[in-house]
């Protein structure tokens, strides 16, 4: 976008990779610094998009997000959108998994190395079975979290 189309407050949510770390936006990103107004006319990315920093050193905090809403992203951020074929929960199951700290490329200015990334292979069951998988890390997942509390 250009410069005089962003401000503090808008219609469209302009996430930064910073945005990442502000209360609120722990899975979701909600919370913006930055609006894009009404006169913005380009791509923005679907709500339930995966975002992920794709440059410099913050691609070794591994973080993903979730669009909450239609929004656009500086080009420090990556995004990927799954599928409608595919569950939607165990895609961000799987996308979670993956290790950028293994993905990257270059030293001074680390950059999530996108071929990579697509020749990375996960297993696709059927839609049937990636929601019982779903249902059970739901299940999972909230008793490892307490456990690796009490370490």
């Amino acid at each position: 976008p250009q410069v005089e189309q962003i401000s503090k407050d808008g219609t469209i949510p302009y996430f930064k990779v910073s945005d990442m770390n502000t209360e609120g936006n722990e899975l979701y990103l909600k919370v913006s610094n930055s609006y894009l107004s009404n006169t913005y006319s380009g791509k923005t990315f679907k709500k339930g998009s995966f975002v992920y920093p794709k440059n410099g050193g913050a691609v070794f905090t591994n973080k993903k997000r979730i669009l909450a809403e239609d929004s656009l992203v500086d080009l420090n951020t990556g995004v990927y959108t799954p599928s409608k074929v595919m569950n939607y929960d165990y895609m961000f199951y799987i996308f979670c998994t993956l290790d950028f700290k293994h993905l990257y490329k270059g030293t001074a200015l680390p950059t999530v190395d996108m071929e990579k990334v697509r020749n990375v292979w996960f297993p696709l069951p059927p839609i049937e079975e990636q929601q019982r998988i779903v249902e059970k890390l739901d299940q999972l997942l909230p008793l490892c979290e307490s456990l690796e509390a009490m370490v």
